[in-house]
Formats: structure tokens, C-alpha cells, sequence
């Protein structure tokens, strides 16, 4: 059985909106009013500054170039860097590796000897082609 539409729900519905439209707009007014309308708050304008002068921090100095501090032998058909297989940084002192290189002898295995070996004698090659 088909229901009775309720129209006086329209008309509530339309009051209803209208009177909450009403505060929207009372309230944009409001917000609106409370900014200034002075041309002071436009927008800043932006300054434009002479170049600098760019100073090289280089120039006259000679240029440095890297050097390669990496020491590689081969043994058994591998290539091996020195200082790493010695545990010493790249470019340690001819003393800390010669103390290292002692130190792994006495507390290693004989089979690795010549292996330690080959890696000492790298670097002082190198230290020795260095030196003159």
C-alpha cells in the first residue's frame, strides 16, 4: 500500500537550509571584515642584488693528485691487496706493518707463511721504490 508523502518536510527541509546558509554566510562577512584592505599587506615585492664576485679558492695553488696507495700481489692465480690481507689500513707506516706482519707469523699457521710473505714484501718493494 503506497504511503502518504510527508510535504511539509520540504518546507522544514528548505528552512532549515536556508537558515544554515545564512551562517555561512555571516560567517565569511566576518572573516572577510577582520582583514585589512590596505595596500600595505600586498604582496612583498622581490629585491634584486647585484652578482657577487666569485673568489677561486684555488687559484695559484698547484693541483694535488691522488695517490694510489692500494698494494696488489698475486698468489695462487688471485690478486691480493697487501695492507688488507695484513689487517693494516692502506698507507699505514712501515713500522705497524712490519709489527703485524711479525705478529700474524708467530700466531699462524705455516702453511699461510708464505702468503703473509708475498703481502710484506709487497709493500716494502713499494716503500723502497719510493725512497729511491
Amino acid at each position: 500500500m503506497p504511503t502518504k508523502l510527508n510535504m511539509k518536510a520540504n518546507e522544514d527541509f528548505k528552512k532549515f537550509r536556508a537558515a544554515d546558509m545564512s551562517a555561512h554566510i555571516n560567517k565569511d562577512r566576518q572573516l572577510n571584515a577582520t582583514v585589512p584592505k590596505d595596500e600595505t599587506t600586498a604582496e612583498p615585492k622581490m629585491t634584486v642584488l647585484e652578482p657577487e664576485n666569485v673568489i677561486d679558492i684555488n687559484a695559484g695553488k698547484a693541483i694535488r693528485h691522488s695517490k694510489n696507495i692500494s698494494i696488489y700481489f698475486m698468489f695462487n692465480g688471485h690478486e691480493w691487496e697487501a695492507h688488507e690481507v695484513l689487517g693494516v689500513p692502506a698507507g699505514a707506516p712501515l713500522p705497524v706493518v712490519t709489527e703485524m706482519y711479525q705478529s700474524l707469523i708467530l700466531n699462524s699457521d705455516p702453511s699461510t707463511f708464505e702468503f703473509y710473505e708475498l703481502a710484506h714484501q709487497a709493500i716494502l718493494k713499494r716503500w723502497k721504490d719510493r725512497r729511491g
